[in-house]
C-alpha cells in the first residue's frame, strides 16, 4: 500500500514511517498540508495519514480538501489532544500495532 504520513513533528514521522516500511508499506511523507496536496498531485496514494494540529493547514482542512480532490482516498487523522468527526482516528501516542490496525480499518471502512 502507498501511504503518504503528514505530521510537523519529524521524530513522529520518522517513526510512523518505520512502523509502516516494516510492514510491507511504500511511505512518502510531507510536513505540513500544503507539501502534501503537492505530492497527491505526483503520485497516487492508498491512503493519507495525517496529523490534526499543524501549520498553515489543519489535518481536518487537509481531509476535507482530499475528499473534494481525491473522491474515496481514505484519510486517517492522528491527535494527541482532540478526536475529530468524521474520519477515522488514532490517538496519540499510539503503539506500532494499534497503528498497522488502524492503518487496515481505515482502508477497509473507506473501500466499502
Amino acid at each position: 500500500m502507498k501511504i503518504l504520513v503528514v505530521d510537523d513533528e519529524e521524530p513522529i514521522l520518522r517513526m510512523v514511517c518505520l512502523v509502516l516500511q516494516s510492514n510491507g508499506h511504500t511511505v512518502f511523507t510531507a510536513s505540513d498540508g500544503r507539501r502534501a496536496l503537492e505530492t497527491l498531485a505526483g503520485d497516487k496514494m492508498d491512503l493519507v495519514i495525517s496529523d490534526v494540529a499543524m501549520p498553515h493547514m489543519t489535518g481536518r482542512e487537509l481531509a476535507a480538501t482530499v475528499s473534494r480532490s481525491h473522491p474515496g482516498l481514505p484519510v486517517l487523522l492522528m491527535s494527541g489532544s482532540e478526536r475529530p468527526d468524521g474520519y477515522p482516528f488514532i490517538a496519540k501516542p499510539f503503539r506500532p500495532q494499534n497503528l498497522l490496525a488502524a492503518v487496515d480499518s481505515a482502508g477497509v471502512a473507506l473501500e466499502e
